[in-house]
């Protein structure tokens, strides 16, 4: 039976527990469809609205995955592997910035106004993702790309070509993303093509399927990006400790 990891072809080499990227991810998307059915009003409230449990949740994980890209960082010294650090720092860059923007970098919780540069702000939000399609569609789309790419394609790939990389000498090793972020990368893929079909098409879903699921999308690109990190962090702890 061909190894389902292709990643992990070492024993030593540790990866994201089970509980986090197998069952963590459908929590969320369970939660919204049965409050949605169930308590609508609980659901707008307390799930869906500007401070529910979508928007904060996706904060939280953020500001976990950027813990633990830092402390990779601190670890991939110890690995010698030519530009594994720059990596992973603008990986964990990255996160801090998708953290400090969903929250509008406090002002969610704060409730400062939107004075200075932010004045003619369209939402009269602390953020600058929604001022200019430059800091909004094109991260977005990138974001879409690599977790379709690092999250689907390419762990899929390698398990049906059994291919083996190598955590040694290889960037690639600890570049893709492992199988851990497959379940995490098809919920998102499938959330944000129900959106698109429904733009598309116009079409109005049954309850539940009729929730907003603009913030879901950006929830799920944060467990993807925590379970990277935690996946990253575990894959080069393990390592760091053959040295």
């Amino acid at each position: 039976m061909r190894d389902l990891n292709p990643f992990l072809s070492e024993k030593k080499i540790q990866d994201a527990p089970l509980w986090l990227w197998l069952i963590f991810p459908p929590i969320m998307i369970a939660i919204s469809l049965i409050s949605r059915t169930t308590a609508p009003e609980f659901y707008k409230t307390y799930i869906e609205g500007e401070l529910g449990l979508v928007e904060n949740g996706t904060v939280l994980l953020l500001l976990i995955a950027v813990i633990f890209g830092v402390m990779s960082i601190l670890k991939s010294r110890q690995v010698k592997i030519p530009l594994l650090t720059a990596w992973i720092f603008v990986q964990t860059i990255g996160c801090f910035y998708f953290m400090g923007e969903e929250a509008s970098w406090g002002q969610h919780w704060f409730g400062w106004s939107a004075d200075g540069i932010f004045t003619d702000h369209p939402r009269q939000e602390t953020n600058i993702h929604n001022t200019n399609h430059w800091f909004d569609q094109k991260p977005k789309v990138a974001v879409e790309l690599w977790t379709i790419l690092g999250g689907i394609i390419a762990p899929l790939w390698l398990y049906f070509r059994g291919r083996k990389l190598n955590s040694k000498t290889g960037l690639l090793y600890w570049v893709w993303p492992t199988i851990v972020c497959f379940p995490t990368a098809l919920i998102v893929t499938v959330i944000k093509n129900i959106e698109r079909y429904r733009e598309t098409v116009g079409v109005k879903l049954p309850i539940p399927f009729d929730i907003r699921f603009s913030e879901p999308q950006e929830y799920y690109f944060a467990v993807f990006f925590l379970i990277y990190m935690v996946s990253f962090y575990s894959r080069i702890k393990s390592r760091a400790e053959t040295y």
